[in-house]
């Protein structure tokens, strides 16, 4: 995972932060989750820490893509709990939370997305559709606006 969008100011991590924690995504409970997750991998997946935030990254999108949106959430929070810097797992929680129709929460993951990896053109797409599916749609403007900005691709998107 690229760190290097992060830079040394204090300013995304203190924003990230805020975003996390006033969502709970770090509760006792989810933490709690995500351990009984790893005892029933076995003890291989706990030597393979490093590896587990793609792992788990993986295996949401092969939920999300299989319709089990539910699990995609809990296996992406799993990624994010092993690397809170990994744009793409809370991208990816946030199209599974879209699915759910839980747009707010989207608009969350969505938003950490953009702040660890601004050019992240589809998150600011996907955060657009959130937005409008909840009636803000000047912000949904402005978003997709940047996301075409970013990526004229998505200008068929309109």
């Amino acid at each position: 995972m690229n760190r290097s969008n992060i830079g040394n100011t204090g300013k995304v991590k203190a924003v990230l932060a805020g975003l996390i924690l006033s969502m709970g995504f770090f509760s006792s409970a989810a933490m709690a989750g995500v351990d009984a997750r790893l005892a029933e991998a076995g003890p291989s997946a706990k030597a393979a820490r490093g590896n587990d935030a793609a792992a788990y990254y993986k295996y949401g999108n092969i939920r999300l893509e299989s319709g089990d949106s539910s699990r995609a959430v809990k296996d992406f929070s799993a990624a994010i709990a092993f690397d809170p810097y990994f744009a793409e797992a809370y991208f990816g929680r946030g199209l599974a939370y879209v699915a759910l129709g839980d747009n707010r929460r989207a608009i969350v993951d969505m938003s950490v997305a953009i702040a660890l990896k601004p050019s992240f053109a589809r998150a600011y797409y996907e955060r657009s559709r959130a937005y409008y599916a909840l009636g803000n749609k000047s912000q949904a403007l402005r978003d997709l606006n940047r996301a075409v900005k970013l990526d004229p691709e998505l200008a068929s998107a309109r």
